[in-house]
């Protein structure tokens, strides 16, 4: 970190690490912020490799939805005006909490645009939710809340079936299914809560993962898992298959 003159106000030492999927180096590091600091400058060894000016203000930012008392539907629109005195361009996180604890999970980040669309479903249902935006020039940032309150309604678990293709043939023996079901509010619900079926053989067990007791009858199927959560809202996923 340098000042207006170009000393140097302090200075950190880390290491890189080598990104897996990319082979990128990549790294994050929290350091402390030293008043006056006018330039920030990367360096690999001695050599410059990255600069970033420290500008005189910070941005401004108002939420301007989600409003008080607004109810969310299948789509819900998150808004937002922000403006940098200093003409810096802006990137934007969106941050979501139930009211429930002092939790805040991102839903977006790095944004240019100054709206983003959200699909509630995977999110837990409120009658006291708030969103949170964030405004970054690169170094300077700004926080603001959504006004009052809204609502988010409660859905259903999302369903997933994993062990069973559409389509496979089954020789006439004992089927194996696998499944799990996530609900918003509570997270993967337990294997009580799971129930799979056949339109032709009925009930064939309860649970993440089943084996059928006795041999599906001959024919096309079309199996079903579905998943109850506390409050009594269901979802289903079904796949078809043929026994032969």
């Amino acid at each position: 970190m340098q000042d207006a003159n170009g000393q140097t106000l302090s200075t950190y030492h880390f290491d890189a690490r080598i990104d897996d999927g990319s082979g990128s180096l990549v790294f994050r590091e929290l350091v402390p912020w030293k008043a006056g600091t006018n330039q920030i400058i990367l360096k690999r060894g001695i050599t410059p490799v990255a600069k970033r000016s420290v500008s005189g203000s910070s941005p401004t930012l108002k939420v301007l939805r989600p409003r008080d008392g607004e109810t969310w539907g299948a789509k819900a629109t998150v808004s937002w005006r922000g403006a940098d005195a200093d003409g810096d361009a802006l990137t934007y996180t969106v941050l979501f909490n139930s009211g429930d604890d002092q939790r805040w999970v991102t839903l977006a980040s790095g944004l240019t645009r100054q709206s983003v669309t959200i699909d509630p479903a995977l999110l837990a249902g409120s009658q006291k939710a708030g969103i949170k935006l964030r405004a970054s020039d690169g170094v300077n940032t700004t926080e603001a809340y959504s006004a009052g309150a809204f609502i988010v309604p409660d859905h259903p678990p999302v369903v997933s079936i994993l062990g069973a293709a559409r389509g496979r043939l089954l020789r006439r023996q004992s089927a194996e299914f696998t499944g799990a079901a996530y609900d918003p509010k509570y997270g993967m619900l337990p294997a009580s809560n799971l129930i799979w079926t056949s339109n032709r053989d009925g009930t064939l067990g309860a649970g993440g993962h089943i084996k059928t007791t006795k041999p599906l009858s001959s024919g096309a199927h079309v199996i079903t898992l579905t998943a109850t959560n506390s409050r009594g809202l269901t979802n289903s996923r079904s796949v078809n298959i043929v026994v032969q």
